[in-house]
C-alpha cells in the first residue's frame, strides 16, 4: 500500500538480528514480489477460463465433477 517505512519496521521487528542491508533486500524483495502479482492479476481474470485451450481444460474438469456429483462419489 506504499508504506515502505512501516514494511521495514516490520520486518526489522520479525529479523531482530538482521544487518539493515538485508532488511532493506527482503523488503525490496516483498515489493517486487507484490509489483509482479499487480501486473499479473491485470492480464488475467475469470474470462480466461474461457478461451483458447483453458476453456477445454474448463469443460472437462466441469464434466468430470458433473459425472462424479451424479454418481455420488463426491461429497461437497
Amino acid at each position: 500500500m506504499g508504506r515502505m517505512d512501516d514494511a521495514r519496521q516490520a520486518v526489522t521487528r520479525l529479523r531482530s538480528r538482521a544487518i539493515a542491508a538485508d532488511i532493506d533486500i527482503e523488503v525490496d524483495a516483498i515489493q517486487a514480489a507484490i509489483d509482479l502479482d499487480n501486473s499479473n492479476a491485470a492480464q488475467t481474470g475469470w474470462g480466461q477460463l474461457f478461451r483458447g485451450s483453458d476453456l477445454r481444460r474448463t469443460l472437462i474438469v466441469v464434466g468430470v465433477m458433473s459425472i462424479a456429483q451424479a454418481n455420488g462419489e463426491l461429497d461437497l
